[in-house]
């Protein structure tokens, strides 16, 4: 449209410039020049004043930093129409005033028209829709007219608000709304189409990101739709809701989901802790923090100035964690960038169209829809490419496990061989020695040649199922019969361990089609296990014949499992914590093997545990053999051997490796802690032959023994029931009976910082498994001799001082506190051993044995040679006489004083004296 301004009078001053229609081309708005005004104070001016006022300014002269908010104004336009037809004019004004009233007065100063504007029009009627207030103008051919508008501020706005007026014709508005409402529907459809496509793609790839995806799109599109004025007509409850509060909502809404998108996608949780956890907190703040400001009264312009700079700051803030991912190599994170980027230009082109600051077209009021637009594509292919990726490192990560796979399957061949010529020497070996001492560390050694077979043979039989390779030879057995052997077969194993071993079947036949091979493996680990956790328990197996199922029980009474960990017990090298840090935890191959046997028979297998509570596997095997390939059954084999081979477990257990207890005394007393009873035994058979040994087999048992034999030396493993080593290893420490005792460690766990840690604890040694003979004895007997050496020097001290000893440790200690107490009862006579160790607050036994293990003095005598000494240095340096010394060291007569001195020193108290 081609406005032309002509200078047409009016009747008051000054004259504002006349938009004259004569032909309808486009929106126009209306600058400075075509608007009078004047202000009110609070909108208190009625519409007959502002008609008569002859104060009006132009608009140009408006100085806005004058203004006091709230303010009124009423603005006077004119208009004439040149053109030979009628014309319609759509008028738009500002949006913030909560009220606008709009009157036509002709020439003749007589008011044609008037009406007061809502907020917004109803959708419901034929009427044309806007968000902003708007006023409808008919102009007849030669017809001119002035238009007061009077509106009120509440609240400050921006300057460019107060002088926000639109001119446009009737029929182009409707046919760029139209247009309008088109492009945006478009645009509406697209970012719900991809959010639908993304909430899909969730479902498929089980993603996190592609949710957040989808929340995003949909705010986009509602943020949209409100702010081009297409959401009342679509919802029209909103129209009830604040235009501010609505908006802000939707801001808030695409900062959050933005937030948690990046999060999911860039993983920035992961590499980025800490920034992610203050930029999600701040998140939260910005999208919070304006609803605040809304609810305290504060002002809409003051809220949302506030909004929009911590808007600006929170996308800094993004861009910042973006950027730093890009440059630490995340691929995701310069996708992101790009695409945040672009976002971030055409919105700020669309601010800036807004501001006036940059002319306003359809790529303006439009770039919002672009930017996002744009977004979301870089994005929707981000997030393909990374399931792409991922898919991948998947494929990659299952390659290199089919390698280990192999690896493993090659080098347990590789270890067969070495064994096979091991194992072939002892056996021949065994059969020609005749010394029975030999031949029970040759059967140790098969038996753990054995046990090393077995574990090799479950490895291989594991990467048989990973290849699909193993094949059931499927038979009619004897069910009852089958498990009654196996069960049999740990009868020695639980006398031994004074377990209590139940067999419990309904009936004396059952038929069943399995392979016995498969079977019997899937027995002893399960029997095996049980007996590992149970001591002085109990373990039952029962066999219960349904109609159409077999179902085997194998409960016992022993640690029990964490509830929390029995989802993983059947995973293949898992071991659950408590049994982790035992010597009998076991490698985590067995449950994992039954588990695929278990499988391959068509059964089911369930497990039910508590901590101290025991455990029981339930397994059902289904009857009948149709549920197996033709190719596994084997009609012929129908009958069992009659013996069947022993297990290794109770092997393992055939001969008692606990020392007896009333062991002849041919030397220093070691006690050894260790669970594993081979290990055990081995470590008896290395040191009875020079020492006195004890063994016990769990920390708790093994603390009780130190502390009532109070040996010279312990030799203790670290993982064990009951108290660990390094449990064994403090409490000893820092009793004061045995504190002075020297504790080897021997652990299978031979890291740098365990080993660091077991000497910080206070082990006088530490030694990995397997550890070499002479090596253990050779630290035994420097740590003997060692004890030997403070033993002397505290004995032949010929004075009391006792600075050589500040490394004594734990016995340097101990030696002063005796002293402290001696000297403190140093002229009594009557102090006994009795009344010494009832300060030290041990029995007399104990403290003797405990004088003697340091000293190699009996109490009495450590007590009598301590007055010695400190007689001696009386003499010396105090130059007293020996009459005065013999009272003042507790002899109750001087002969027997100076008998005594004699006894110890070679000369007399009175040779001292005078040499003194």
């Amino acid at each position: 449209m081609a406005f032309l301004l002509l200078g047409v009078a009016a009747w008051a001053a000054p004259a504002s410039a006349v938009v004259s229609v004569d032909s309808i081309e486009g929106k126009f708005a209306l600058t400075p020049q075509y608007i009078s005004f004047i202000t009110t104070q609070d909108g208190d001016m009625t519409l007959w004043q502002a008609i008569e006022s002859r104060a009006y300014k132009n608009l140009a002269e408006l100085k806005t930093d004058e203004l006091a908010f709230p303010v009124g104004f009423w603005y006077k336009l004119r208009f004439a129409n040149h053109a030979d037809s009628n014309t319609n004019l759509y008028l738009s004004f500002c949006g913030y005033p909560k009220e606008v009233q709009v009157a036509e007065v002709n020439e003749d100063k007589r008011i044609i028209a008037s009406k007061t504007l809502g907020y917004y029009t109803n959708p419901n009627k034929k009427e044309v829709p806007s968000v902003q207030k708007h006023y409808l103008l008919h102009l007849a051919p030669g017809e001119h007219k002035t238009l007061f508008v009077g509106m009120t501020f509440h609240e400050e706005v921006l300057p460019s608000h107060l002088s926000e007026f639109v001119v446009r014709p009737f029929a182009l508005l409707n046919q760029n709304l139209y247009t309008k409402l088109s492009g945006q529907f478009f645009y509406q459809g697209l970012m719900i189409l991809l959010a639908l496509v993304a909430f899909f793609a969730a479902a498929i790839f089980r993603s996190k990101s592609f949710v957040f995806f989808a929340l995003l799109q949909f705010s986009f599109a509602l943020y949209a739709a409100q702010v081009h004025g297409i959401l009342p007509h679509v919802l029209p409850f909103v129209l009830h809701i604040e235009k501010h509060l609505l908006t802000q909502a939707f801001i808030a809404s695409i900062l959050l989901f933005f937030n948690y998108f990046q999060i999911n996608y860039l993983e920035s949780d992961k590499r980025l802790p800490a920034a992610t956890k203050w930029l999600t907190a701040f998140t939260w703040m910005v999208t919070f923090v304006p609803f605040i400001m809304f609810g305290i009264g504060l002002s809409d312009y003051v809220a949302v100035q506030i909004s929009n700079a911590l808007v600006l700051i929170w996308l800094l803030a993004q861009m910042a964690v973006i950027i730093y991912l890009t440059r630490s190599g995340v691929r995701q994170a310069r996708n992101l960038l790009v695409a945040v980027s672009l976002q971030a230009a055409f919105a700020l082109f669309y601010l800036l169209s807004l501001l006036a600051v940059l002319p306003g077209n359809a790529l303006a009021d439009n770039s919002f829809q672009i930017g996002s637009f744009i977004l979301s594509m870089f994005v929707f292919y981000g997030l393909f490419e990374n399931i792409r990726r991922l898919n991948s490192e998947k494929a990659q990560v299952e390659a290199l496990d089919k390698l280990r796979t192999d690896f493993f399957t090659n080098i347990t061949h590789e270890f067969r061989t070495p064994l096979t010529l091991i194992m072939a020497p002892l056996e021949k070996l065994q059969q020609q020695l005749k010394i029975p001492e030999n031949i029970a560390l040759l059967k140790t050694g098969l038996r753990n040649t054995r046990k090393l077979q077995q574990l090799i043979n479950q490895i291989l039989e594991l990467s048989k199922l990973d290849n699909d390779s193993v094949a059931l030879k499927v038979g009619k057995f004897n069910f009852v019969q089958f498990v009654k052997r196996t069960v049999l077969s740990f009868e020695s194993l639980a006398n031994q361990k004074n377990v209590r071993l139940n067999f419990v079947s309904q009936q004396e036949e059952m038929e069943l089609w399995f392979d016995d091979e498969k079977m019997e493996i899937i027995l002893q680990n399960l029997l095996s296990n049980a007996f590992k956790f149970t001591n002085k328990g109990e373990v039952s197996v029962m066999l219960i014949n349904h109609e159409q199922t077999v179902e085997l029980i194998i409960k016992d009474t022993g640690s029990g499992i964490d509830p929390q960990q029995i989802d993983h017990i059947f995973d293949r090298f898992y071991q659950s914590a408590q049994r982790a840090n035992r010597a009998a935890g076991g490698t985590g191959i067995g449950l994992a093997l039954v588990q695929e046997y278990v499988k391959l028979h068509g059964a089911t297998i369930s497990v039910q545990s508590g901590l101290q509570k025991g455990t029981q596997f339930n397994i059902t095997f289904r009857k009948g053999h149709q549920h197996f390939d033709n190719e596994c059954i084997d009609h012929k084999q129908t009958n069992l051997s009659e013996e069947r081979p022993k297990t290794v477990e109770a092997e393992l257990h055939e001969r008692s490796t606990k020392p007896a207890a009333d062991v002849p005394a041919k030397g220093p007393r070691i006690l050894i802690i260790e669970d594993n009873p081979e290990i055990s035994e081995l470590l008896a058979g290395i040191f009875d032959t020079e020492y006195q040994v004890q063994a016990e087999d769990n920390g708790r048992e093994g603390i009780e023994k130190a502390l009532n034999w109070l040996p010279d030396l312990i030799i203790s493993d670290v993982m064990m029931p009951e108290q660990s080593g390094i449990e064994v290893l403090e409490t000893l420490k820092n009793n004061l009976k045995t504190a002075h005792i020297p504790i080897i460690l021997l652990t299978a766990r031979a890291a740098q910082e365990e080993k660091i840690e077991g000497i910080e604890r206070g082990a006088d040694a530490y030694m990995a498994k397997p550890f070499k003979t002479q090596e253990l004895l050779a630290v035994s007997r420097q740590l003997l001799q060692n004890r030997n050496k403070l033993k002397e020097l505290i004995r032949n001290s010929p004075t009391l001082n006792f600075g050589k000893l500040s490394d004594g440790g734990a016995e340097y200690e101990f030696i002063l506190k005796v002293n402290e107490v001696v000297e403190k009862h140093l002229s009594d006579s009557q102090f006994s051993v009795s009344q010494l160790a009832e300060v030290l607050g041990m029995s007399r036994v104990h403290l003797n044995r405990k004088l003697n293990a340091g000293t190699g003095l009996s109490a009495n005598k450590y007590i009598q040679q301590y007055r010695l000494k400190r007689a001696l240095t009386l003499l010396e340096e105090e130059h007293m006489n020996v009459s005065e010394v013999a009272f003042q060291t507790g002899f109750s007569s001087n002969a027997y004083f100076v008998k005594c001195f004699r006894e110890f020193y070679g000369k007399t108290p009175g040779s001292i004296q005078k040499s003194a």
